[in-house]
């Protein structure tokens, strides 16, 4: 189902393994099913906020997106822009919170202490726009903590290939819309967890996002209406950093900013810099 301003329901913002980590930032499906079927047009999700050259983020008010704190890093000027429904909306501020830090490798660090490093960081940040958005309806944060066991939509135009085959080191991080959608295994603190899974454990569009997303919608359905709960942040895969070769493959394990962690920073930033 789309996720169009017109329609009468309530979008929402707020998803265990022996692996490595990175920062990852479109979908990657199941090789047994067609990309065709993950493939979704433009308007399915109006809400969702193009970053210049990496990264995405998703409209919560009508002067406001969140996103994930390092999709704002890449960029070799400040962020002064985004597109949302295909039209640019100039950036005047970008608020990182406080409890963000760039995470470094170090060689011979366990794997232990570098997943460690990752879950004790608070990936999320806000983009002000210059003026307010009137022609679409913002994404409501999911304030509540029954995430586990949902299946989720995860939704993005960045990197695309198969579970099987993984993402190729060439793979472009902007194509068309697409969407997949995976089930939420844990919720602690100020993360969710998904998995890709293969074989009878896979959803019909079983997938993980993939280079190009970070900072992307997750929404689940809630009391009727679709609900925006995480935001793409980085993957733990089979021993190696979710990237390159590594990423994108079955049994990757998605690490989700848990936005109703959030909810009460995301609020107060607003309230105190205003609405407009």
């Amino acid at each position: 189902m789309a996720y169009r301003s017109t329609v009468a329901l309530t979008l929402g913002v707020a998803i265990t393994a022996s692996t490595l980590v990175a920062p990852v930032a479109a979908i990657v499906r199941r090789h047994d099913v067609r990309d065709a079927r993950y493939v979704v047009s433009d308007d399915y999700f109006l809400p969702l906020a193009d970053i210049p050259t990496e990264g995405e983020g998703v409209l919560i008010a009508p002067s406001w997106v969140v996103t994930a704190a390092h999709a704002t890093q890449w960029q070799r000027m400040p962020i002064d822009h985004v597109t949302i429904a295909g039209k640019v909306r100039n950036v005047s501020q970008v608020i990182v919170h406080p409890g963000w830090r760039r995470v470094r490798e170090s060689e011979g660090e366990s794997e232990a202490s570098r997943l460690a490093t990752r879950l004790d960081n608070d990936d999320v940040a806000l983009l002000r726009l210059s003026e307010p958005v009137t022609d679409i309806t913002p994404a409501s944060i999911y304030r509540g903590d029954r995430e586990v066991g949902h299946v989720v939509e995860i939704i993005g135009k960045g990197q695309t290939g198969t579970g099987k085959d993984g993402i190729a080191d060439d793979a472009t991080h902007r194509t068309t819309l697409h969407r997949a959608r995976n089930r939420i295994e844990s919720a602690n603190g100020n993360w969710l967890t998904y998995r890709f899974d293969t074989g009878k454990r896979a959803l019909p569009l079983e997938g993980i996002f993939g280079g190009g997303d970070s900072g992307g919608p997750i929404v689940m359905r809630d009391h009727g209406g679709w609900k925006l709960i995480g935001l793409t942040s980085w993957g733990w895969s089979r021993g190696h950093i979710a990237i390159g070769d590594a990423a994108g493959r079955y049994e990757e394990t998605a690490y989700i900013v848990r936005l109703s962690h959030y909810a009460n920073w995301i609020d107060g930033i607003i309230a105190s810099k205003g609405h407009g």
